[in-house]
């Protein structure tokens, strides 16, 4: 998410904020439900100057954030090797940060932040000291290492283009007193092409960034006048257009009811969009599943469309009738034709791990024998890190890690868990792909209760005929279907009983129902 806006609107300040450097006057600073306000350490940090202290070489400033955790200088030093080759800075780390150019010295910088290893890191102008080629430079090495690390962060800017090219969300600053007018989502999937910044969609976003609110108020105005024959005395709205109406009064209001008013005319242009977004989409609902499947394959980091997705939820109460279900979407929607449920076969107890890694190997084994072309793109277990292990190590074993994407969906936050991360990614609310999974996952939990709920029931309806010997389930059921109930099929007598099942097994169950007698 990139903050954008001119100097001096509050950029730096909030991030002090969120921080836990600064108290915020009112309100508070929450993470994943947590209260973090005025609590520094919650969140990692790298400021406008990379800060490399200039008596340690590379490693040693990369590993400090460890070091000031209690970690022991050689293990820190173990664990931050694996990430300089990722980060494009292998060969550097005997080296001093003034033997380095501008551009790796951030790229030192950023490694020392990931480091810390926090929720989200906040970046403060990082790219804003360098030339424009090491500039350039440095977004395409930025988008390659977020595409590999995938660190949530807030990134502050005041530079339009870094802004599109770099971010899936912008936030847009006014100026003093610094104000959120507006948040632009950019749909462009992840991983970035390079010549995205050469595209038309870059620079539709571009110009809707660089009309001002008071440009707008212009267009608009003159617009509705226009279109409906207005002659306007008195105009109420947020800021002043830019032009002069003549004899025109324009009211800002900062309290009472003409506030009021322009803050029910807000919500009722935001509504009238959504309607006609609606409206579109029903016209076109092809548009709206490509939008969604564009959506999730960026949101799960995913190399192609998820077309076929599958969920699998495992039902049983301490242990007792375990079962699984697996659920089928295609293009975003339910295809209930492909369900399937399963009975759990070699897992005693109630162990939902074990379960899980069952169900997956049984139906990608009989998938890759029977049908190898109609493997899904991702497969969501309902479940957090525990099942997740389990579903990769089933996939490990078939040879399909890498083949199919595979996320976990945690039910109390919403969180989503990618193999071989501990830290999870917490989808936007609103977003259209938690939309899909939050669906998918109660779609097959759904069908998973009402397997279990009929195998429970299943197990209880035993009656005096099944300890029979000689007897059958078929022929069970057609007798009580015929007569209704045991009762009644003691009180008939063996030839109307034979008449429903033969003279033998009617001489066995009439024997059997008056041994008593």
């Amino acid at each position: 998410v990139s903050i954008l806006g001119a100097s001096g609107c509050g950029k730096t300040t909030l991030f002090h904020i969120i921080a836990g450097l600064h108290k915020p006057q009112q309100g508070k600073v929450i993470l994943n439900g947590r209260d973090i306000t005025g609590c520094p350490g919650q969140i990692s940090y790298m400021m406008q100057k990379d800060l490399l202290l200039p008596y340690r070489t590379i490693e040693d400033n990369v590993i400090l954030p460890l070091l000031l955790k209690g970690e022991k200088k050689k293990e820190a030093r173990e664990k931050a090797s694996l990430y300089f080759e990722e980060f494009g800075l292998e060969g550097t780390q005997r080296k001093y940060p003034r033997q380095l150019s501008g551009g790796m010295r951030q790229g030192a910088a950023l490694l020392r932040t990931y480091m810390f290893s926090r929720e989200v890191a906040l970046l403060d102008e990082p790219f804003s000291a360098l030339d424009t080629l090491t500039k350039s430079e440095m977004h395409r090495w930025y988008l390659d290492v977020m595409d590999k690390i995938h660190m949530s962060t807030l990134f502050i800017t005041h530079d339009i283009d870094e802004a599109i090219l770099l971010s899936d969300r912008i936030c847009l600053l006014t100026g003093k007193p610094g104000r959120v007018t507006e948040e632009i989502v950019i749909k462009e999937p992840r991983p970035r092409k390079r010549e995205f910044n050469l595209t038309e969609e870059f620079l539709e976003y571009k110009r809707r960034m660089e009309e001002s609110v008071a440009q707008i108020l212009d267009y608009a105005l003159t617009e509705i006048a226009g279109k409906f024959d207005i002659k306007y005395d008195e105009v109420v709205l947020p800021e002043l257009p830019e032009s002069p109406f003549e004899g025109v009064t324009f009211n800002i209001p900062k309290r009472g009811d003409k506030l009021k008013l322009l803050e029910v005319s807000a919500h009722n242009a935001r509504q009238s969009r959504i309607d006609a977004l609606k409206m579109m989409e029903k016209h076109d609902p092809e548009k709206r599943t490509e939008r969604t499947l564009e959506r999730m394959k960026s949101d799960f980091r995913l190399t192609e469309l998820p077309r076929h997705i599958e969920c699998f939820d495992n039902s049983n109460i301490q242990g007792s009738n375990p079962v699984a279900s697996c659920v089928v979407f295609r293009n975003a929607r339910p295809s209930k034709r492909d369900y399937r449920h399963f009975n759990i076969k070699t897992v005693v107890g109630p162990d939902d791990f074990a379960s899980m890694k069952e169900v997956l190997t049984r139906r990608y084994t009989r998938m890759m024998e029977e049908a190898p072309e109609d493997l899904p793109q991702l497969i969501v277990v309902d479940g957090g890190k525990g099942q997740l292990s389990a579903a990769v190590e089933a996939l490990d074993d078939m040879g399909l890690r890498g083949t199919i994407a595979v996320v976990g969906i945690a039910k109390r936050l919403e969180e989503i868990y990618f193999p071989g991360d501990s830290v999870p990614l917490y989808i936007d609310k609103n977003s259209e792909s938690l939309r899909v999974v939050q669906q998918l996952r109660d779609e097959a939990h759904r069908f998973g209760i009402t397997h279990h709920r009929n195998q429970r029931s299943k197990g209880q309806i035993v009656s005096e005929l099944d300890g029979v010997k000689g007897i059958g389930e078929k022929t069970r059921d057609a007798l009580l279907q015929h007569f209704k109930s045991v009762k009644r099929l003691r009180e008939a007598s063996i030839d109307s009983i034979a008449d429903i099942v033969g003279p033998s097994k009617a001489s066995i169950i009439y024997a059997a129902l008056h041994a008593s007698e």
